[in-house]
């Protein structure tokens, strides 16, 4: 395996196509970071990026190997993260990429076939590769993360446990899983723990 740096110098403006089909494809640069730094080669496949986060509990290899992320204002999406983005009415498929030097405000992404390309066709990819950009989080659904490395969501220098199970919502979570609370104090986003059936603040 590489490193996320490794893996950037080694590809960026270039085209990745794993699977030989339809060109450089978003989801064709994400397979790669995920087998050449996750180490992990067999993930189930998807008809649409979107489905790794959609699709997620559908998906046993990705679920053993990935913690899911649900985006919420205040997170910072951590370097190799592969960020999910919703469809929208133009792109059924969605879009995957790979956080880069992120913050709370501004994305940092490596991305192919990316939504800036003025070229873009999602039936053939893009001829530019692998570029580097800075993006929001609008739409973010939210990230995958290795499940063997900490997960780190910083919000306002507050992070849940290393290796914590993060809900997707308050009204799905499970008993000891994680939650963002950022109703009850807007300004101040705190992380919460469901337990026993009640949340308490951690």
């Amino acid at each position: 395996m590489i490193t996320h740096e490794q893996w950037e110098k080694k590809y960026l403006h270039i085209v990745i196509d794993v699977d030989k089909a339809y060109g450089g494809q978003c989801v064709d640069a994400a397979r790669s970071h995920m087998g050449e730094v996750d180490g992990y080669w067999d993930i189930e496949g998807v008809c649409g990026a979107v489905d790794f986060f959609t699709k997620y509990d559908s998906m046993p290899k990705l679920k053993a190997a990935y913690h899911r992320i649900a985006y919420q204002p205040g997170m910072t999406a951590p370097d190799g993260a592969k960020i999910v983005w919703d469809i929208t009415p133009n792109n059924s498929f969605g879009h995957i990429a790979i956080a880069d030097k992120a913050t709370q405000l501004n994305l940092g992404i490596l991305e192919q076939n990316g939504f800036d390309n003025p070229a873009r066709d999602v039936n053939k990819g893009t001829s530019r590769g692998l570029v580097k950009r800075e993006t929001s989080y609008g739409n973010v659904l939210g990230w995958l993360i290795p499940k063997e490395k900490p997960v780190e969501i910083v919000v306002k220098g507050k992070i849940p446990p290393a290796g914590a199970s993060i809900a997707t919502s308050d009204r799905t979570a499970q008993n000891g899983q994680y939650w963002l609370n950022k109703t009850s104090d807007p300004g101040n986003p705190r992380w919460m723990q469901l337990i026993n059936g009640t949340w308490q603040f951690v």
